[in-house]
């Protein structure tokens, strides 16, 4: 299967680049190339530095797991397949960056190119726009998960593919063919089902494609392709579900940070839904060390109880049940954990620093992984390069990087201002798009059982790029407005 799965990957690749080489001639197809060759060389000068990446602990066991065959279900499994395609490319773990790097720099340069030629009203504009969008692009919070395994570096540069296509084919009046509807239908399914809190975009996929309108594409295509995202949504969860069973729920996490403050104040009248979550949860254990995070509950010895399929399901209604009965402190917690992001208190992949760097840290997981040249190039050049990508002086403290790049507070506010300025303008399909994004910021606000950047950095990435393309257009309504000013004053003389 794997191999199976191997040769469409190099064929759908190998494919690609023949049709860009093909079609040199188009200055679209050029400006792709160049955005494609910056990015990757970029970033294989990164992979070189950090060698052999930035890997952290969760990621190092799941990439050893790969190397033998065998699914890792904690990133889900498609992390694992990924993973895996990746090493048969590159047998070596440094090839998993390069070739993420190579798949993002494919998604990056087709992205640059297209907004570039749609927005851009003079070459000069074009330029400015592909070097702003390049920069956003290789955002140092967005490329140091690249080099690693995790699934959010590649994730966060797929979603905004789909959004893009979406856009450009709008912008476009293009018609959707089948390639393009099995297109969007794959992305769709791949941004749904890899990260679970995305369930919602087949749906809203769907209603954004409605405004297209009937030349572009006709209504039955459109449930065609409602219809096998869902399904195909719904499979690769039940399978990588079914595959996790082995394992503690992954799902849990999202949960158990608001459940253990809401049975510090469930009463004598919740008895019913406490006991439901007593299945799964060591309820007397969490009251006799509260004030803790939902992560060192999950992780700590006894917390989590070992329960069958159908007492989980119980527990999931049990909770949403004092979810409805005290929305305040659910409210109130996930204001709290949002307001680590705001003050600086989140996590990084600060675990890079560590893992190749020192013997005694995962020296068990890191010396089985099957690799002669697994070991850093410069152990410190890579810690420098590492810290300098994470945001930090030397001395510990913050640098640029840090308040620029890891900040959420400006995608938050761009991304709230991009909505109200296409909801004022009654940009309705652009506002689809952009809700989104905004849908999934609020699931995340919710869920998160800890303050991890990587959470939220789709949304970053997402959220600066539709504001830019937003600020683009403002100036060219600014122009084509005095533009005609301008020749409504020839014509009067």
């Amino acid at each position: 299967m794997c191999k199976i799965l191997h040769f469409i990957f190099l064929y759908l690749i190998i494919y690609y680049l023949d049709y860009l080489i093909t079609h040199l001639k188009d200055n679209k197809i050029k400006v792709n190339i160049i955005c494609v060759s910056v990015f990757f060389v970029i970033m294989l000068i990164l992979v070189f530095l950090t060698w052999p990446g930035a890997w952290c602990f969760d990621d190092v066991g799941t990439v050893e797991k790969c190397q033998r065959y065998k699914l890792g279900t904690w990133q889900h499994s498609l992390t694992s397949v990924w993973l895996i395609l990746c090493l048969q490319t590159l047998p070596f773990i440094a090839g998993v960056p390069i070739v993420q790097s190579f798949i993002a720099a494919l998604i990056v340069g087709y992205i640059i190119s297209n907004l570039v030629f749609i927005y851009g009203k003079t070459r000069g504009w074009k330029v400015i726009m592909a070097i702003v969008l390049m920069i956003v692009m290789l955002a140092p919070s967005q490329i140091i998960y690249l080099l690693s395994g995790f699934r959010m570096g590649l994730y966060s540069y797929i979603e905004i593919l789909l959004i893009s296509h979406l856009l450009c084919l709008y912008k476009n009046k293009a018609s959707l063919t089948w390639y393009n509807i099995i297109l969007i239908s794959g992305l769709t399914v791949l941004v749904a089902s890899w990260r679970s809190e995305a369930f919602y975009y087949p749906v809203i996929v769907f209603f954004a494609l409605l405004l297209f309108g009937r030349k572009q594409i006709k209504l039955w295509k459109n449930f065609v392709l409602l219809s096998s995202t869902i399904i195909l949504t719904c499979v690769i969860t039940e399978i990588n579900t079914y595959l996790s069973k082995s394992e503690v729920e992954y799902s849990l996490t999202g949960t158990i940070d608001p459940v253990v403050e809401l049975v510090q104040v469930a009463d004598e009248s919740d008895s019913e839904n406490l006991v439901k979550i007593g299945k799964v949860l060591d309820i007397e254990k969490i009251k006799a060390n509260p004030g803790q995070s939902g992560e060192f509950y999950f992780h700590g010895e006894g917390y989590v109880l070992q329960h069958t399929e159908s007492e989980y399901k119980d527990y999931l209604f049990a909770s949403v049940k004092l979810a409805m009965k005290y929305p305040n402190v659910v409210i109130k917690n996930s204001c709290d954990m949002f307001s680590k992001y705001l003050n600086g208190t989140f996590y990084k992949p600060y675990d890079a620093l560590n893992v190749f760097n020192d013997d005694f840290v995962l020296s068990d997981i890191v010396n089985s992984i099957q690799d002669k040249i697994k070991n850093p190039v410069n152990v410190e050049l890579r810690t420098k390069t590492i810290k300098f990508l994470l945001g930090m002086k030397s001395d510990g403290k913050h640098s640029f990087i840090h308040y620029a790049s890891w900040n959420l507070l400006i995608p938050v506010i761009l991304m709230g201002l991009c909505l109200l300025y296409k909801l004022l303008t009654k940009k309705w399909f652009d506002s689809l798009l952009i809700l989104l994004i905004v849908i999934r910021f609020l699931m995340l606000f919710l869920t998160a059982v800890a303050p991890f950047f990587m959470y939220y950095l789709s949304v970053c990435l997402c959220a600066k790029i539709l504001a830019f393309i937003s600020f683009i257009e403002i100036i060219n309504w600014v122009i084509d407005k005095k533009n005609r000013r301008n020749q409504n004053t020839v014509l009067v003389n």
